[in-house]
Parts: C-alpha cells; sequence; structure tokens
C-alpha cells in the first residue's frame, strides 16, 4: 500500500515512500532493462536500500515519492538536494519496464517539475540523461528543458565509456 497522496495527475499520483515499498524499490533498481538507462551499476540489496531510504529518501533536503499508476507502484521520482541559497535541485526518475512508454514518466516529471517551482520555489531543476537514454531525453525536452551540456565519457555502461547529457530549466521558462 503506498504512503500519503501528495501530489495527483490525471494519470499518474505521487505517494511518499513508506518501508512497505523498498522491496519494490529494490527490485525496479536490480531490474535488467532498468539498469542500463541510469547510473546504477552495483546490484543492490534490501538492507542497501533501507539505509537509502534511512538517509537519503527520507531526508528533509530532498523530495522523494513513489509513482502509481491506478493503485499500483510505478516507479519513482525525486528532486534535491535543495542546497542553501543557490536555487538548483537535481530531477531524477525511474520506472518499472511495464510502465515505459505510456507517457506515466512526463506526467510524473511535470508533476515534480511544476511542485519545484511553486512549492519550493527553486531557480532551475536539472536532469542527467545517459546519452544512450532516448526516451528520457525525449521526456526532458518534451517538458521544455532545455539541453545544457554533454559530459563526455563521463559514464561507464555495458563496458564501455558513455556521455552525460545534461537538461535544465528555469523558473521563468516553466511559467512561460
Amino acid at each position: 500500500m503506498p504512503g500519503a497522496l501528495y501530489l495527483e495527475g490525471d494519470g499518474v499520483s505521487l505517494y511518499t515512500i513508506e518501508e512497505d515499498d523498498l522491496e519494490f524499490l529494490r527490485d525496479t533498481i536490480n531490474h535488467p532493462q532498468v539498469r542500463p538507462t541510469i547510473h546504477s551499476r552495483a546490484p543492490i540489496n534490501l538492507t542497501q536500500e533501507t539505509k537509502h531510504f534511512e538517509e537519503s529518501i527520507s531526508a528533509e533536503t530532498a523530495a522523494n515519492l513513489l509513482i502509481c499508476v491506478d493503485g499500483e507502484r510505478a516507479g519513482t521520482i525525486g528532486l534535491g538536494p535543495f542546497e542553501a541559497g543557490d536555487g538548483n535541485a537535481e530531477i531524477g526518475l525511474v520506472l518499472a519496464p511495464e510502465f515505459w512508454g505510456a507517457g506515466h514518466g512526463t506526467e510524473a516529471s511535470q508533476l515534480m517539475t511544476d511542485y519545484a517551482f511553486r512549492e519550493r520555489g527553486l531557480h532551475r531543476v536539472f536532469a542527467d540523461v545517459l546519452a544512450s537514454n532516448e526516451a528520457s531525453a525525449r521526456i526532458w525536452q518534451g517538458l521544455g528543458y532545455r539541453q545544457e551540456g554533454t559530459f563526455e565519457e563521463a559514464a561507464i555502461l555495458d563496458g564501455e565509456r558513455v556521455a552525460i547529457e545534461r537538461y535544465a530549466i528555469l523558473a521563468r521558462e516553466w511559467r512561460a
């Protein structure tokens, strides 16, 4: 059962992440189709996921939410850390493969970006994407994020060095 409803869209709802969600988080981050789309390279067990939950997911310096579709866990979205004074935060998204390609990632990202500017008063939100993850790049581009730059050979995927692309949007761009 998901935690408290926090943000609601037409097709997705974002809930607080609770201890009951940790097995889903572990299973999703370790999924063979998900791993190549994110920066995670090592297997994550339940003890590690619990530590991450206690130290990062539950931290007051970030907002991490469970994405649900029709009451079913679909993924997670996070925003942070909220650094004092600079108004910047990174947004990150992970979806279970059975929810890919249906617009759920885009809607969750739109809800979280709106939250970042409307409720958190942030100035800039950015997302780092493996250059090979075209689906993720399309989400950010579709929401009006612009590519700020490319970090060449910044990550390893399947033993090869790959680039990371940074997408960002400013509060005034989002409101426009």
